[in-house]
Protein backbone atom coordinates (compact mmCIF):
# COMPACT_ATOMS: atom_id res chain seq x y z
CA UNK A 1 0.00 0.00 0.00
CA UNK A 2 1.46 3.33 -1.02
CA UNK A 3 2.28 5.71 1.83
CA UNK A 4 0.40 8.98 1.94
CA UNK A 5 2.32 11.98 0.67
CA UNK A 6 3.51 14.38 3.35
CA UNK A 7 1.99 17.83 3.45
CA UNK A 8 4.31 20.58 2.18
CA UNK A 9 4.01 22.40 5.53
CA UNK A 10 5.30 19.31 7.34
CA UNK A 11 8.36 19.24 5.09
CA UNK A 12 8.89 22.97 5.62
CA UNK A 13 8.63 22.51 9.38
CA UNK A 14 11.27 19.80 9.33
CA UNK A 15 13.55 22.01 7.26
CA UNK A 16 13.06 24.94 9.64
CA UNK A 17 13.91 22.76 12.65
CA UNK A 18 17.02 21.48 10.89
CA UNK A 19 18.06 25.02 9.93
CA UNK A 20 17.52 26.24 13.47
CA UNK A 21 19.66 23.36 14.75
CA UNK A 22 22.49 24.25 12.38
CA UNK A 23 22.28 27.93 13.33
CA UNK A 24 22.29 27.10 17.04
CA UNK A 25 25.32 24.84 16.58
CA UNK A 26 27.21 27.61 14.78
CA UNK A 27 26.41 30.07 17.54
CA UNK A 28 27.53 27.64 20.20
CA UNK A 29 30.80 27.08 18.36
CA UNK A 30 31.77 30.75 18.42
CA UNK A 31 29.89 32.09 21.45
CA UNK A 32 31.33 32.53 24.96
CA UNK A 33 30.62 29.75 27.44
CA UNK A 34 28.00 31.72 29.39
CA UNK A 35 26.09 32.65 26.24
CA UNK A 36 26.30 29.08 24.97
CA UNK A 37 24.83 27.77 28.18
CA UNK A 38 22.01 30.31 27.89
CA UNK A 39 21.25 29.30 24.31
CA UNK A 40 21.14 25.62 25.20
CA UNK A 41 18.92 26.31 28.22
CA UNK A 42 16.61 28.43 26.08
CA UNK A 43 16.37 25.73 23.41
CA UNK A 44 15.33 23.25 26.09
CA UNK A 45 12.98 25.58 27.97
CA UNK A 46 11.08 27.02 25.01
CA UNK A 47 9.20 23.86 24.00
CA UNK A 48 8.67 22.97 27.66
CA UNK A 49 7.30 26.47 28.32
CA UNK A 50 4.79 26.12 25.50
CA UNK A 51 3.43 23.07 27.28
CA UNK A 52 3.83 24.36 30.88
CA UNK A 53 4.06 28.19 31.03
CA UNK A 54 4.38 28.00 34.81
CA UNK A 55 7.73 26.18 34.51
CA UNK A 56 9.82 29.24 33.52
CA UNK A 57 7.83 31.31 36.03
CA UNK A 58 8.76 28.86 38.79
CA UNK A 59 12.41 29.12 37.75
CA UNK A 60 12.11 32.92 37.75
CA UNK A 61 10.87 32.78 41.36
CA UNK A 62 13.96 30.76 42.29
CA UNK A 63 16.35 33.12 40.48
CA UNK A 64 14.61 36.39 41.39
CA UNK A 65 16.08 37.00 44.88
CA UNK A 66 19.61 36.72 43.47
CA UNK A 67 19.20 39.83 41.27
CA UNK A 68 21.25 42.15 43.51
CA UNK A 69 23.99 39.57 44.08
CA UNK A 70 24.31 38.86 40.35
CA UNK A 71 24.40 42.59 39.60
CA UNK A 72 27.47 42.87 41.84
CA UNK A 73 29.29 39.71 40.77
CA UNK A 74 28.32 39.65 37.08
CA UNK A 75 27.29 43.22 36.17
CA UNK A 76 27.16 42.45 32.43
CA UNK A 77 24.77 39.53 32.91
CA UNK A 78 21.09 40.31 32.30
CA UNK A 79 18.69 39.46 35.09
CA UNK A 80 17.89 35.74 34.57
CA UNK A 81 14.59 36.08 36.41
CA UNK A 82 13.39 38.67 33.93
CA UNK A 83 14.49 36.52 31.00
CA UNK A 84 12.62 33.53 32.41
CA UNK A 85 9.57 35.70 33.07
CA UNK A 86 9.66 36.91 29.48
CA UNK A 87 9.77 33.31 28.30
CA UNK A 88 6.79 32.39 30.49
CA UNK A 89 4.71 35.32 29.25
CA UNK A 90 5.67 34.65 25.63
CA UNK A 91 4.66 30.99 25.94
CA UNK A 92 1.37 31.99 27.59
CA UNK A 93 0.67 34.51 24.82
CA UNK A 94 1.49 32.08 22.00
CA UNK A 95 -0.59 29.31 23.50
CA UNK A 96 -3.49 31.69 24.10
CA UNK A 97 -3.39 32.91 20.50
CA UNK A 98 -3.22 29.36 19.19
CA UNK A 99 -6.24 28.39 21.29
CA UNK A 100 -7.97 31.73 20.58
CA UNK A 101 -8.43 32.11 24.30
CA UNK A 102 -6.45 34.81 26.08
CA UNK A 103 -8.37 36.34 28.98
CA UNK A 104 -7.36 38.79 31.67
CA UNK A 105 -8.96 38.32 35.10
CA UNK A 106 -11.92 40.60 35.83
CA UNK A 107 -12.14 40.34 39.61
CA UNK A 108 -11.79 43.43 41.80
CA UNK A 109 -8.04 43.05 42.44
CA UNK A 110 -7.25 42.90 38.71
CA UNK A 111 -9.52 45.85 37.89
CA UNK A 112 -7.95 47.97 40.62
CA UNK A 113 -4.50 47.01 39.39
CA UNK A 114 -5.42 48.10 35.86
CA UNK A 115 -6.71 51.41 37.25
CA UNK A 116 -3.46 51.76 39.24
CA UNK A 117 -1.47 51.27 36.03
CA UNK A 118 -3.53 53.93 34.24
CA UNK A 119 -2.99 56.49 37.02
CA UNK A 120 0.72 55.66 37.28
CA UNK A 121 1.05 56.02 33.52
CA UNK A 122 -0.53 59.47 33.71
CA UNK A 123 2.05 60.56 36.31
CA UNK A 124 4.83 59.88 33.80
CA UNK A 125 3.65 62.69 31.51
CA UNK A 126 5.61 65.24 33.56
CA UNK A 127 8.24 62.91 35.05
CA UNK A 128 11.81 64.14 35.23
CA UNK A 129 13.32 60.66 34.75
CA UNK A 130 11.16 58.85 32.20
CA UNK A 131 13.41 55.76 32.06
CA UNK A 132 13.13 55.05 35.78
CA UNK A 133 9.40 55.72 35.67
CA UNK A 134 8.86 53.37 32.75
CA UNK A 135 10.85 50.64 34.50
CA UNK A 136 8.70 50.99 37.63
CA UNK A 137 5.51 50.99 35.55
CA UNK A 138 6.66 47.82 33.76
CA UNK A 139 7.11 46.17 37.17
CA UNK A 140 3.42 46.64 38.00
CA UNK A 141 2.42 45.55 34.50
CA UNK A 142 4.32 42.34 35.21
CA UNK A 143 2.27 41.89 38.38
CA UNK A 144 -0.94 42.03 36.33
CA UNK A 145 0.34 39.67 33.63
CA UNK A 146 1.78 37.12 36.05
CA UNK A 147 -1.44 37.17 38.05
CA UNK A 148 -3.37 36.52 34.83
CA UNK A 149 -0.99 33.73 33.81
CA UNK A 150 -1.27 31.92 37.14
CA UNK A 151 -5.04 32.36 37.33
CA UNK A 152 -5.45 30.97 33.80
CA UNK A 153 -3.66 27.71 34.55
CA UNK A 154 -5.55 24.63 35.83
CA UNK A 155 -5.86 24.29 39.59
CA UNK A 156 -3.75 21.16 39.53
CA UNK A 157 -0.76 23.35 38.66
CA UNK A 158 -1.06 25.39 41.86
CA UNK A 159 0.89 22.96 44.11
CA UNK A 160 3.88 23.10 41.75
CA UNK A 161 4.00 26.88 41.87
CA UNK A 162 3.60 26.79 45.65
CA UNK A 163 6.53 24.40 45.80
CA UNK A 164 8.64 26.91 43.85
CA UNK A 165 7.64 29.72 46.19
CA UNK A 166 8.55 27.73 49.29
CA UNK A 167 11.76 26.32 47.79
CA UNK A 168 12.89 29.83 46.89
CA UNK A 169 12.31 30.92 50.47
CA UNK A 170 14.10 27.87 51.86
CA UNK A 171 17.17 28.53 49.68
CA UNK A 172 17.35 32.15 50.82
CA UNK A 173 16.83 31.09 54.45
CA UNK A 174 19.75 28.65 54.31
CA UNK A 175 22.00 31.32 52.78
CA UNK A 176 20.88 33.85 55.41
CA UNK A 177 21.53 31.42 58.25
CA UNK A 178 25.04 30.80 56.96
CA UNK A 179 25.68 34.53 56.73
CA UNK A 180 24.32 35.15 60.21
CA UNK A 181 26.08 32.63 62.40
CA UNK A 182 28.18 30.15 60.43
CA UNK A 183 30.38 32.20 58.10
CA UNK A 184 32.02 34.15 60.93
CA UNK A 185 32.63 37.34 58.92
CA UNK A 186 30.71 39.85 56.86
CA UNK A 187 30.27 43.55 56.12
CA UNK A 188 31.31 45.59 59.15
CA UNK A 189 28.07 47.60 59.07
CA UNK A 190 26.09 44.35 59.46
CA UNK A 191 27.84 43.29 62.68
CA UNK A 192 25.33 42.95 65.55
CA UNK A 193 27.35 40.95 68.10
CA UNK A 194 30.73 39.18 68.14
CA UNK A 195 30.60 36.52 65.42
CA UNK A 196 27.02 37.43 64.38
CA UNK A 197 26.20 39.42 61.26
CA UNK A 198 22.88 40.50 59.80
CA UNK A 199 21.62 38.06 57.19
CA UNK A 200 20.86 39.37 53.72
CA UNK A 201 20.63 36.33 51.43
CA UNK A 202 20.92 37.20 47.75
CA UNK A 203 19.39 40.64 48.37
CA UNK A 204 22.66 42.29 49.47
CA UNK A 205 20.59 44.20 52.06
CA UNK A 206 19.06 42.79 55.29
CA UNK A 207 15.76 44.72 55.28
CA UNK A 208 14.32 43.46 51.97
CA UNK A 209 15.66 40.00 52.82
CA UNK A 210 13.76 40.09 56.12
CA UNK A 211 10.64 41.24 54.29
CA UNK A 212 10.92 38.41 51.80
CA UNK A 213 11.27 35.86 54.57
CA UNK A 214 8.25 37.46 56.23
CA UNK A 215 6.18 36.61 53.16
CA UNK A 216 7.42 33.02 53.06
CA UNK A 217 7.06 31.73 56.60
CA UNK A 218 3.32 32.44 57.14
CA UNK A 219 2.46 30.65 53.91
CA UNK A 220 4.61 27.66 54.82
CA UNK A 221 3.31 27.53 58.40
CA UNK A 222 -0.34 27.68 57.34
CA UNK A 223 0.15 24.97 54.72
CA UNK A 224 1.97 22.75 57.22
CA UNK A 225 -0.92 22.90 59.67
CA UNK A 226 -3.56 22.62 56.93
CA UNK A 227 -2.02 19.59 55.27
CA UNK A 228 -1.58 17.86 58.61
CA UNK A 229 -5.22 18.37 59.53
CA UNK A 230 -6.76 17.67 56.12
CA UNK A 231 -5.03 14.36 55.42
CA UNK A 232 -4.20 11.33 57.50
CA UNK A 233 -1.97 9.44 55.07
CA UNK A 234 1.79 9.52 55.38
CA UNK A 235 2.43 11.20 52.03
CA UNK A 236 0.57 14.35 52.99
CA UNK A 237 2.02 14.34 56.49
CA UNK A 238 5.45 14.31 54.86
CA UNK A 239 4.44 17.35 52.81
CA UNK A 240 3.19 18.97 56.00
CA UNK A 241 6.51 18.34 57.72
CA UNK A 242 8.36 19.82 54.73
CA UNK A 243 6.21 22.97 54.87
CA UNK A 244 6.78 23.23 58.63
CA UNK A 245 10.53 22.97 58.04
CA UNK A 246 10.40 25.77 55.46
CA UNK A 247 8.32 27.88 57.86
CA UNK A 248 10.87 27.47 60.65
CA UNK A 249 13.77 28.15 58.30
CA UNK A 250 12.09 31.26 56.89
CA UNK A 251 11.05 32.58 60.28
CA UNK A 252 14.58 32.08 61.53
CA UNK A 253 16.02 33.82 58.48
CA UNK A 254 13.66 36.76 58.97
CA UNK A 255 15.00 37.16 62.48
CA UNK A 256 18.53 36.81 61.16
CA UNK A 257 18.07 39.75 58.84
CA UNK A 258 17.98 41.81 62.07
CA UNK A 259 15.14 43.85 60.58
CA UNK A 260 13.28 45.52 63.42
CA UNK A 261 9.83 45.29 61.87
CA UNK A 262 9.93 41.53 61.38
CA UNK A 263 10.83 40.46 64.87
CA UNK A 264 7.57 40.96 66.74
CA UNK A 265 5.89 37.64 67.20
CA UNK A 266 7.75 35.78 64.44
CA UNK A 267 9.45 33.08 66.48
CA UNK A 268 6.26 31.77 68.10
CA UNK A 269 3.85 32.23 65.18
CA UNK A 270 4.34 28.83 63.57
CA UNK A 271 3.87 27.01 66.89
CA UNK A 272 0.74 29.02 67.70
CA UNK A 273 -0.70 28.27 64.27
CA UNK A 274 -0.13 24.54 64.61
CA UNK A 275 -1.53 24.34 68.15
CA UNK A 276 -4.51 26.54 67.38
CA UNK A 277 -5.48 24.68 64.21
CA UNK A 278 -5.14 21.13 65.50
CA UNK A 279 -7.84 18.94 66.98
CA UNK A 280 -7.28 17.86 70.61
CA UNK A 281 -6.54 14.27 69.55
CA UNK A 282 -3.57 15.33 67.49
CA UNK A 283 -2.25 18.05 69.79
CA UNK A 284 0.25 15.91 71.71
CA UNK A 285 2.51 14.80 68.82
CA UNK A 286 2.42 18.28 67.31
CA UNK A 287 3.31 19.84 70.64
CA UNK A 288 6.29 17.51 70.84
CA UNK A 289 7.24 18.49 67.29
CA UNK A 290 7.08 22.20 68.14
CA UNK A 291 9.11 21.74 71.32
CA UNK A 292 11.72 19.72 69.44
CA UNK A 293 11.99 22.36 66.72
CA UNK A 294 12.31 25.11 69.34
CA UNK A 295 15.02 23.16 71.16
CA UNK A 296 16.95 22.67 67.92
CA UNK A 297 16.67 26.36 67.08
CA UNK A 298 17.93 27.47 70.49
CA UNK A 299 20.68 24.85 70.67
CA UNK A 300 21.92 25.75 67.22
CA UNK A 301 21.57 29.52 67.68
CA UNK A 302 19.43 29.22 64.55
CA UNK A 303 17.20 32.26 65.02
CA UNK A 304 17.77 33.28 61.42
CA UNK A 305 14.75 35.59 61.35
CA UNK A 306 16.22 37.48 64.30
CA UNK A 307 19.44 37.96 62.42
CA UNK A 308 17.85 40.02 59.69
CA UNK A 309 17.79 42.79 62.36
CA UNK A 310 15.01 44.41 60.33
CA UNK A 311 12.52 46.27 62.51
CA UNK A 312 10.05 46.47 59.64
CA UNK A 313 10.23 42.71 59.26
CA UNK A 314 9.57 42.23 62.98
CA UNK A 315 6.46 44.43 62.85
CA UNK A 316 5.23 42.59 59.76
CA UNK A 317 5.84 39.23 61.37
CA UNK A 318 3.78 40.27 64.37
CA UNK A 319 0.88 41.16 62.07
CA UNK A 320 1.23 37.89 60.16
CA UNK A 321 1.30 35.89 63.41
CA UNK A 322 -1.89 37.62 64.57
CA UNK A 323 -3.63 36.79 61.28
CA UNK A 324 -2.55 33.15 61.49
CA UNK A 325 -3.72 32.89 65.08
CA UNK A 326 -7.13 34.44 64.42
CA UNK A 327 -7.63 32.33 61.31
CA UNK A 328 -6.64 29.11 63.04
CA UNK A 329 -8.88 29.56 66.07
CA UNK A 330 -12.28 27.92 66.28
CA UNK A 331 -14.85 28.79 68.94
CA UNK A 332 -14.26 25.54 70.81
CA UNK A 333 -10.52 26.00 70.96
CA UNK A 334 -10.34 29.77 71.29
CA UNK A 335 -10.11 30.04 75.08
CA UNK A 336 -7.13 27.72 75.76
CA UNK A 337 -5.21 29.02 72.76
CA UNK A 338 -5.74 32.64 73.73
CA UNK A 339 -4.58 31.82 77.24
CA UNK A 340 -1.48 30.20 75.75
CA UNK A 341 -0.78 33.33 73.68
CA UNK A 342 -1.25 35.65 76.67
CA UNK A 343 1.03 33.46 78.76
CA UNK A 344 3.72 33.47 76.05
CA UNK A 345 3.46 37.26 75.72
CA UNK A 346 3.73 37.70 79.49
CA UNK A 347 6.80 35.47 79.62
CA UNK A 348 8.42 37.42 76.78
CA UNK A 349 7.84 40.75 78.54
CA UNK A 350 8.83 39.46 81.99
CA UNK A 351 11.96 37.86 80.61
CA UNK A 352 13.32 40.90 78.80
CA UNK A 353 16.26 40.89 81.18
CA UNK A 354 17.31 37.55 79.69
CA UNK A 355 17.29 38.82 76.10
CA UNK A 356 20.62 39.68 74.46
CA UNK A 357 21.34 43.40 74.76
CA UNK A 358 21.47 43.83 70.98
CA UNK A 359 17.93 42.46 70.75
CA UNK A 360 16.61 44.79 73.49
CA UNK A 361 18.18 47.84 71.83
CA UNK A 362 16.73 46.94 68.45
CA UNK A 363 13.22 46.38 69.78
CA UNK A 364 13.31 49.64 71.73
CA UNK A 365 14.31 51.57 68.61
CA UNK A 366 11.11 50.58 66.77
CA UNK A 367 9.14 53.40 68.41
CA UNK A 368 11.78 55.89 67.31
CA UNK A 369 11.25 55.00 63.66
CA UNK A 370 7.49 55.44 63.75
CA UNK A 371 7.38 58.51 65.95
CA UNK A 372 7.24 60.88 62.96
CA UNK A 373 9.36 63.53 64.71
CA UNK A 374 10.64 66.52 62.74
CA UNK A 375 14.36 65.97 62.26
CA UNK A 376 15.27 69.20 60.47
CA UNK A 377 17.32 70.44 63.41
CA UNK A 378 18.56 67.09 64.66
CA UNK A 379 22.32 66.53 64.43
CA UNK A 380 22.98 62.92 63.34
CA UNK A 381 25.23 60.85 65.59
CA UNK A 382 26.40 57.25 65.50
CA UNK A 383 23.56 56.26 67.83
CA UNK A 384 20.68 57.95 65.99
CA UNK A 385 21.93 58.01 62.40
CA UNK A 386 19.75 55.20 60.98
CA UNK A 387 16.53 56.54 62.52
CA UNK A 388 17.16 60.19 61.65
CA UNK A 389 18.18 59.30 58.08
CA UNK A 390 14.95 57.38 57.54
CA UNK A 391 12.78 60.13 59.03
CA UNK A 392 14.55 62.71 56.87
CA UNK A 393 13.60 60.79 53.74
CA UNK A 394 10.04 60.43 55.01
CA UNK A 395 9.85 64.20 55.34
CA UNK A 396 11.22 64.69 51.83
CA UNK A 397 8.52 62.37 50.48
CA UNK A 398 5.84 64.24 52.44
CA UNK A 399 7.08 67.53 50.93
CA UNK A 400 6.81 66.05 47.43
CA UNK A 401 3.27 64.82 48.09
CA UNK A 402 2.23 68.20 49.49
CA UNK A 403 3.66 70.03 46.47
CA UNK A 404 2.10 67.62 43.93
CA UNK A 405 -1.01 66.12 45.56
CA UNK A 406 -2.74 64.85 42.40
CA UNK A 407 -0.09 63.32 40.13
CA UNK A 408 3.02 63.40 42.31
CA UNK A 409 6.50 63.84 40.89
CA UNK A 410 6.11 60.81 38.64
CA UNK A 411 6.23 57.08 39.27
CA UNK A 412 9.78 55.94 40.03
CA UNK A 413 10.98 59.55 40.29
CA UNK A 414 11.51 59.95 44.04
CA UNK A 415 15.31 59.90 43.63
CA UNK A 416 15.19 62.27 40.64
CA UNK A 417 13.10 64.84 42.53
CA UNK A 418 14.79 64.34 45.90
CA UNK A 419 17.29 67.18 45.64
CA UNK A 420 14.49 69.79 45.38
CA UNK A 421 12.77 68.61 48.58
CA UNK A 422 15.52 67.16 50.76
CA UNK A 423 16.58 68.30 54.22
CA UNK A 424 19.82 70.25 54.43
CA UNK A 425 21.88 67.60 56.22
CA UNK A 426 20.84 64.76 53.90
CA UNK A 427 22.07 65.33 50.33
CA UNK A 428 22.01 61.70 49.15
CA UNK A 429 18.82 60.03 47.95
CA UNK A 430 18.43 56.40 49.00
CA UNK A 431 16.46 55.43 45.90
CA UNK A 432 13.15 55.48 47.78
CA UNK A 433 11.66 56.97 50.94
CA UNK A 434 11.88 53.78 53.06
CA UNK A 435 8.13 54.02 53.53
CA UNK A 436 6.31 52.61 50.53
CA UNK A 437 3.08 54.52 51.19
CA UNK A 438 4.79 57.89 51.56
CA UNK A 439 6.93 57.06 48.54
CA UNK A 440 3.81 56.23 46.51
CA UNK A 441 2.07 59.42 47.61
CA UNK A 442 5.15 61.41 46.58
CA UNK A 443 5.39 59.75 43.17
CA UNK A 444 1.73 59.26 42.20
CA UNK A 445 -0.16 61.68 44.43
CA UNK A 446 -3.21 60.93 46.53
CA UNK A 447 -5.08 59.01 43.75
CA UNK A 448 -2.28 56.49 43.31
CA UNK A 449 -1.98 55.92 47.07
CA UNK A 450 -5.73 55.46 47.56
CA UNK A 451 -6.01 53.02 44.66
CA UNK A 452 -3.14 50.94 45.99
CA UNK A 453 -4.64 50.81 49.48
CA UNK A 454 -7.97 49.79 47.91
CA UNK A 455 -6.10 47.06 46.00
CA UNK A 456 -4.67 45.69 49.26
CA UNK A 457 -8.11 45.71 50.88
CA UNK A 458 -9.65 43.97 47.85
CA UNK A 459 -7.01 41.23 48.03
CA UNK A 460 -7.67 40.80 51.76
CA UNK A 461 -11.43 40.53 51.14
CA UNK A 462 -10.76 37.99 48.40
CA UNK A 463 -8.74 35.88 50.84
CA UNK A 464 -11.46 36.19 53.49
CA UNK A 465 -14.06 34.93 50.99
CA UNK A 466 -11.92 31.88 50.33
CA UNK A 467 -11.51 31.34 54.09
CA UNK A 468 -15.29 31.25 54.50
CA UNK A 469 -15.94 28.80 51.67
CA UNK A 470 -12.84 26.62 51.24
CA UNK A 471 -11.91 23.54 53.24
CA UNK A 472 -8.78 21.59 54.10
CA UNK A 473 -5.45 22.70 52.76
CA UNK A 474 -7.02 25.31 50.44
CA UNK A 475 -8.40 27.13 53.47
CA UNK A 476 -4.94 26.96 55.00
CA UNK A 477 -3.53 28.35 51.75
CA UNK A 478 -5.87 31.36 51.91
CA UNK A 479 -4.95 31.91 55.56
CA UNK A 480 -1.24 31.82 54.74
CA UNK A 481 -1.67 34.23 51.82
CA UNK A 482 -3.65 36.61 54.03
CA UNK A 483 -0.95 36.51 56.71
CA UNK A 484 1.81 37.04 54.15
CA UNK A 485 -0.13 40.03 52.80
CA UNK A 486 -0.43 41.41 56.33
CA UNK A 487 3.33 41.22 56.74
CA UNK A 488 3.84 42.97 53.41
CA UNK A 489 1.40 45.75 54.29
CA UNK A 490 2.92 46.41 57.72
CA UNK A 491 6.58 46.08 56.77
CA UNK A 492 6.12 48.54 53.90
CA UNK A 493 5.43 51.25 56.49
CA UNK A 494 9.17 51.35 57.23
CA UNK A 495 10.61 50.15 53.92
CA UNK A 496 9.91 49.35 50.27
CA UNK A 497 9.84 45.60 49.72
CA UNK A 498 9.16 45.69 45.98
CA UNK A 499 12.81 45.22 45.01
CA UNK A 500 14.83 42.27 43.73
CA UNK A 501 11.87 40.77 41.84
CA UNK A 502 9.77 40.45 45.01
CA UNK A 503 6.86 41.77 42.93
CA UNK A 504 6.88 38.42 41.08
CA UNK A 505 6.30 36.65 44.38
CA UNK A 506 3.39 39.00 45.14
CA UNK A 507 1.92 38.48 41.67
CA UNK A 508 2.14 34.70 41.99
CA UNK A 509 0.40 34.82 45.36
CA UNK A 510 -2.41 36.96 43.92
CA UNK A 511 -2.81 34.53 41.03
CA UNK A 512 -2.90 31.54 43.38
CA UNK A 513 -5.48 33.32 45.49
CA UNK A 514 -7.65 33.81 42.41
CA UNK A 515 -7.46 30.10 41.58
CA UNK A 516 -8.44 29.18 45.15
CA UNK A 517 -11.80 30.93 44.83
CA UNK A 518 -14.83 28.68 44.27
CA UNK A 519 -15.76 28.69 40.60
CA UNK A 520 -19.14 28.51 38.94
CA UNK A 521 -19.66 25.81 36.28
CA UNK A 522 -19.23 28.42 33.55
CA UNK A 523 -15.79 29.46 34.80
CA UNK A 524 -14.45 26.13 35.99
CA UNK A 525 -11.68 24.63 33.91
Amino acid sequence: MQAAARHPLQNSGALLVAAAGVLLGALLWRAPALLSAGLVLGAVLLPAALRWPLLPLALALLAGPFKALLAVTYPALPDPAQLLLGLALLAWLLRGLAQRRLLLPTHSVALLLILFLVVCGATLLAAQDLVSGAAEWAKWLQVLLVMALVAAEPRRSTPWLLAALLLSGAIQAVIGGWQFALRGHGPESFLVAPGLFRAYGGFEQPNPFGGYMGMVWPLAAALAAGLWRAHQIDRHKLLSAACAFVALLSAGALLASYSRGAWLGAGAAAAILLLGALRPASARPTLLLVLLAAALLVAGRGLWLLASYSRGAWLGAGAAAAILLLGALRPASARPTLLLVLLAAALLVAGRGLWPQWVVARVSSITQDISGADVRGVVPTTANFAVVERLAHWQAAAEMAAAHPWLGVGLGNYAAAYDRYRLARWPLALGHAHNFYLNLAAETGLPGLLIFVALLLAAALQALRVLRTAHGWQRALALGLLAAGAHLAIHNVVDNLFVNNVHLYLASMLGILATAQPRTPSTAQ
